[in-house]
């Protein structure tokens, strides 16, 4: 049985209210997430997708388990691609056109931190390999209904709009 809590709206809403970003391995929940990327003459531009495309192709090792998801966090298993996963989001955040510096640098530091020994979660019958979907379209993810409700909420400080998602796909 599946939970598709929060729904689509409160998950937009709770990111922009936080300045987060969006986490999913529901392609259900993708599919209104990819619905709701920002288009300028109903047209989606992604001008990230030299880093996305990267990243899409590695794979990583994760666990179904929370207590030893936890256990990874504690012992700073994961602290390369979490830093790495932090870096784009702050680069996504305060960029509106990467050059191909940024872009480089990005893809560097994510390779590195796939391949680096302390990326890697310890193999259990708990783990799988999977890989991240990037989707980073100029002007984010808005939604109108969320909009309205962050205004009518009085949420004073919110971003104008989520600038990314990621889907966790599992590799067979």
């Amino acid at each position: 049985m599946s939970s598709m809590s929060p729904n689509f709206e409160m998950t937009l809403y709770i990111a922009q209210a936080t300045g987060s970003l969006i986490v999913t391995d529901s392609q259900h929940r993708w599919e209104e997430i990819n619905g709701a990327q920002h288009r300028t003459n109903g047209l989606v531009s992604y001008p990230w997708s030299g880093l996305t495309d990267v990243i899409k192709s590695k794979e990583l090792v994760m666990t179904g388990d929370v207590q030893e998801a936890f256990q990874h966090r504690e012992s700073g298993k994961l602290v390369e691609i979490r830093r790495s996963i932090g870096n784009i989001h702050n680069a996504v955040m305060t960029t509106q056109a990467p050059d191909e510096t940024a872009i480089e640098k990005l893809k560097n530091e994510f390779d590195n931190a796939c391949s680096a020994k302390s990326s890697k979660a310890a193999e259990s019958e708990n783990c799988f390999k999977s890989n991240f979907e990037y989707l980073i379209p100029e002007g984010g993810f808005v939604n109108n209904n969320v909009q309205r409700l962050l205004l009518s909420t009085g949420v004073e400080h919110h971003t104008n709009n989520v600038p990314m998602a990621i889907l966790v796909n599992q590799v067979e």
